[in-house]
């Protein structure tokens, strides 16, 4: 062992031969991990080196022996290299995902916090690894007691896998709206091993869809006030959208299942659909603009006609589709009550 000559090894291994040389002055067992390139195959291989004192040391001219065991690790070695870089290659993969990776451990503690998961929440990987959802503020207060029955029916295996959204804090103190996907993973004694969350930031989507119904609910407040019905309907059809219940605006009940091939027209008085189908037709024909005045079928609480302008705008999307016709529909029956009087004055 002095002279550095153990078979197999070469001399220069200094990290080798420095555990022989504290094995021997403990008198005790030694290992040692080492390479070897096979000078035949060309191949790296490892190998452990394990001694143990024999038994009944010293012997009796006071030499000490010890019993070693050369083993091969090239296959554990190789598996442990290939996991590690399928490892590094899924992580690298997950910290370019838009997703934020979490994993809890069995006391859904966090064990991995992915660089997507820093940038939505702002805290880095240190600050939260070992944290539990309730040691800090991350899950926001109005929707912690749901959270809490999620996490209970995760870990119970009464729902291994869910979709759940709420409130988050961002570390600035900022409310993000975020989706979860979260999925448990079971030991082979079925206990739980860890739990997978997938976080997608929805926050500008929500954000903007709160913005859009507010800027919705503004136009159909104004319309009603102004006593307009707004729509959008695919040209040639009476489906698409109406600011308000199109029914209730022309002073009739809704009647479906009139067995009508147009029902819609069904608010339009009998002697005026042909002339409003006629200027639709044109409309779509031409390429032009909208516009057809026409009396309800429902007349006004007098008993007299009531009476409706539509102005509508053709509309055509980039790749050519179907058009579909923007516009309004406006109450006008006072203005032709005044035209009449107006009418009869002159007269």
């Amino acid at each position: 062992l002095n002279a550095r000559a153990v078979p197999v090894v070469a001399p220069s291994d200094v990290d080798f031969y420095r555990v022989i040389d504290d094995g021997v002055a403990r008198r005790g067992e030694w290992s040692h991990d080492f390479q070897l390139l096979g000078p035949r195959s060309g191949r790296l291989r490892w190998f452990r080196m394990q001694c143990v004192p024999a038994p009944d040391q010293p012997a009796a001219d006071g030499s000490f022996t010890w019993i070693g065991f050369l083993l091969d690790l090239t296959a554990v070695r190789e598996g442990e290299d290939e996991l590690r870089r399928a490892y590094q290659t899924l992580s690298s993969h997950m910290d370019n995902t838009p997703l934020a990776v979490i994993q809890w451990d069995r006391e859904f503690r966090v064990s991995r916090w992915s660089g997507q998961a820093e940038a939505i929440f702002g805290w880095a990987a240190a600050e939260v690894l070992g944290l539990r959802p309730q040691d800090w503020r991350i899950v926001h207060e109005d929707d912690a007691d749901r959270v809490a029955r999620v996490i209970n029916r995760l870990t119970a295996g009464v729902e291994p896998r869910n979709v759940v959204f709420n409130r988050n804090y961002h570390k600035s103190g900022r409310v993000l709206f975020c989706e979860w996907h979260n999925s448990i993973l079971f030991d082979p004694t079925g206990r739980m091993a860890s739990v997978q969350s997938l976080v997608m930031d929805l926050t500008d989507r929500h954000l903007s869809a709160e913005a859009l119904a507010r800027t919705e609910e503004r136009l159909k407040t104004a319309l009603s006030f102004a006593g307009m019905l707004g729509w959008d309907v695919i040209a040639g059809k009476s489906e698409g959208y109406f600011s308000d219940d199109y029914w209730r605006f022309h002073g009739m009940p809704e009647r479906a299942g009139s067995g009508e091939p147009d029902p819609d027209l069904l608010v339009i008085h009998p002697d005026d659909r042909a002339g409003l189908r006629a200027a639709a037709e044109a409309s779509l024909t031409a390429g032009r603009d909208f516009r057809c005045e026409f009396r309800g079928a429902a007349p006004g609480p007098d008993g007299r006609p009531r009476w409706f302008a539509a102005r509508g705008k053709l509309v055509r999307d980039a790749a050519g589709g179907t058009p579909h016709v923007i516009g309004v529909t406006v109450d006008i029956t006072d203005r032709k009550r005044l035209d009449e009087e107006r009418a009869a004055l002159d007269r």
